[in-house]
C-alpha cells in the first residue's frame, strides 16, 4: 500500500467526520434556539394598547428618569395611580440602596403614555408630574435590610416587601377615579398592564403600554407567581383580578416586581401586613397648602360626597344587581362579624372604603354578598345602595375617556420640558425620611413552580381584561 495515499485518505476521513460533526452540532443548536424562540412566542401573550386613555389603563403610568445626566429620560418602570396624591409601584423603582440614582434624580410619572406610530412621538394624554424630593419617594422599613442581605450574599426575601409609593403634590386634573385595592384576596387568574421595554413581542410598540393575563401558578403569604410574561420596565405595574361575570369588576391585588423565566412574572401581594401602611399612611397623604403653592398646582382637588354620588349615579343605568350577586345586609348584622374582604377606592376624588361579606366565603366568584360602607360614612347597604356604589366604582371612570388641556407630545428619547403647570411638584427642598413601617414576619420562599400555557377565560368566569 502506498503510505502517502493511506495517510491522505485517512486525513480526508477525519476531515469528513469533523465537518459532519460540526454540521450536526449546528442543526442541534439551531433546533434548540428555534425551539426556545417558539416557546417564548407561544407563552408571551402581551398585547400593546394603542390608546390606553380609558379605565383602568388610563391610571397606569410609566416612570422615567435621567440616569446619567445626559438630558435623556430612560423608561425604567411602571406604576398605578391609586389616589389623587399617590402612585403605587415597587420598592426598587423608588430606592435600591444608599446613593441610588432614583433617590437623587427627578422621577417623571406619565399616565396613559403611548406611542403615536405616525409621528414616532410619545403622547401624554394627561401630562406628567415630576417627583423630586426624597420625602416624596416612599418604601417600607424592611426593604433596605433585604437589599443589604442580598448584596452581602446572605439569604434574603426582598420580593415580599418590594413595594413603594410616589407622592404627587399636584394631582392629575383629568383623572379622578382609580382602580380599587383589595387585600388578602386569593385568585387563580390575573391581569397586568405596564410599560416593559425589554424583550417585547414587537419593537415597533416600544413606548406603548402592554397588557397581559395569565393563571396564578403559586401563592405565598406575601407574594405570588403567575403565568404572564414580565420583562424589564414592567416593575411596579399593577396586578389585578378581573371578573367579567360580575359586571367587569376589578380589584388591584399585587404589584409586579420580577420574573423567573421569559414566560412568567411575580409580585408582592397586598395583604394585611402592608394594609395599614399603604392605605392609612400612603393613600391618605395630602400636601400642605405651602407645598401646593410652591409646586404651582393649577387647581384644587374637588371631591364628590356619597350623597351626591348616589343621586348622580342613580340617574343613569345601574349594573345588574343579580350579576353583582347582591343581597341586603341582614337586619341583625353584627359589626364584629369578620368581612370576606375590605376594598379601598377613590371615586371622584373621594376615598370610599367598604367591606364585602360573602354568604359562601369559600366560593366568592359565585357567592351572594352584602356590603358595609365604612367611609366616607358608615352604614350597612341595602341592595340598591350597594348597586349604586359598585356601579360608581366600575362605570363612573368610563365617562371620561380622553385627555384634557395638559395633553402633550414628546419626541422619543428627549427630555420632557419642565413646564410648571404640567410638572406640578417639580420643587427642590430638604431631604426627608422615606422609610416607614411594615410590621410582619417574613417567610422566605424559593419561588420555583411548574409552567403551563393557559386559556384566556377560566371556567369560573374570571379571565382576561380587554
Amino acid at each position: 500500500m502506498n503510505t502517502k495515499t493511506h495517510f491522505y485518505s485517512y486525513g480526508k476521513l477525519i476531515e469528513f467526520f469533523s465537518k459532519a460533526a460540526k454540521l450536526i452540532l449546528f442543526f442541534v443548536v439551531s433546533g434548540i434556539s428555534l425551539y426556545a424562540l417558539s416557546v417564548k412566542a407561544d407563552c408571551d401573550n402581551r398585547i400593546a394598547i394603542s390608546n390606553p386613555d380609558r379605565f383602568p389603563f388610563k391610571t397606569i403610568a410609566t416612570l422615567r428618569y435621567d440616569a446619567d445626566d445626559d438630558g435623556v429620560l430612560g423608561s425604567w418602570g411602571s406604576a398605578s395611580l391609586v389616589g389623587p396624591h399617590m402612585a403605587l409601584t415597587c420598592g426598587h423603582c423608588v430606592w435600591y440602596g444608599p446613593g441610588d440614582r432614583k433617590v437623587l434624580a427627578p422621577i417623571h410619572v406619565q399616565p396613559a403614555a403611548h406611542l403615536d406610530e405616525s409621528s414616532g412621538d410619545i403622547v401624554l394624554p394627561h401630562g406628567y408630574r415630576v417627583v423630586t424630593e426624597e420625602k416624596y419617594k416612599r418604601i417600607n422599613n424592611k426593604y433596605p435590610e433585604e437589599i443589604r442581605k442580598k448584596r452581602a450574599g446572605d439569604s434574603y426575601d426582598s420580593m415580599s416587601v418590594d413595594y413603594g409609593a410616589l407622592y404627587l403634590v399636584c394631582p392629575f386634573e383629568d383623572i379622578d377615579t382609580y382602580m380599587p385595592m383589595a387585600f388578602d384576596l386569593e385568585v387563580n387568574y390575573i391581569n397586568m398592564s405596564g410599560y416593559p421595554i425589554e424583550d417585547l413581542p414587537s419593537t415597533s410598540h416600544n413606548g406603548d403600554q402592554w397588557r397581559v393575563s395569565g393563571s396564578v401558578a403559586n401563592i405565598w403569604d406575601r407574594k405570588l407567581k403567575y403565568n404572564a410574561t414580565s420583562t424589564g420596565g414592567a416593575s411596579g405595574a399593577p396586578v389585578w383580578y378581573y371578573d367579567p361575570g360580575a359586571e367587569e369588576e376589578r380589584r388591584l391585588i399585587a404589584v409586579n416586581t420580577t420574573h423567573w423565566t421569559s414566560c412568567d412574572g411575580g409580585g408582592s401581594r397586598l395583604v394585611w401586613n402592608n394594609e395599614d401602611l399603604i392605605t392609612n399612611t400612603w393613600l391618605r397623604w395630602e400636601p400642605s397648602m405651602s407645598e401646593k403653592m410652591d409646586a404651582g398646582c393649577a387647581f384644587e382637588v374637588m371631591s364628590v360626597p356619597w350623597g351626591a354620588l348616589y343621586d348622580y349615579t342613580l340617574r343613569g343605568p345601574l349594573l345588574h344587581s343579580a350579576k353583582l350577586r347582591l343581597i341586603s345586609a341582614p337586619k341583625k348584622a353584627e359589626s364584629g362579624h369578620k368581612p370576606s374582604r375590605r376594598v379601598y377606592q377613590y371615586i371622584k376624588n373621594n376615598l370610599f372604603v367598604w367591606e364585602e361579606y360573602y354568604v359562601n366565603a369559600r366560593d366568592p366568584a359565585k357567592s351572594k354578598r352584602y356590603l358595609r360602607l365604612l367611609e366616607p360614612e358608615e352604614q350597612w347597604l341595602n341592595v340598591k345602595e350597594a348597586q349604586v356604589l359598585l356601579t360608581a366604582s366600575s362605570k363612573w371612570a368610563n365617562l371620561q375617556e380622553t385627555g384634557g388641556k395638559y395633553r402633550q407630545r414628546v419626541p422619543v428619547g428627549e427630555l420632557v420640558p419642565l413646564l410648571q403647570e404640567a410638572a406640578g411638584d417639580y420643587v427642590s427642598k430638604e431631604f426627608g425620611q422615606s422609610i416607614e413601617g411594615d410590621f410582619d414576619q417574613m417567610r422566605p420562599q424559593d419561588g420555583t413552580v411548574g409552567r403551563q400555557k393557559v386559556k384566556e377565560i377560566q371556567d369560573d368566569g374570571v379571565g382576561a381584561d380587554e
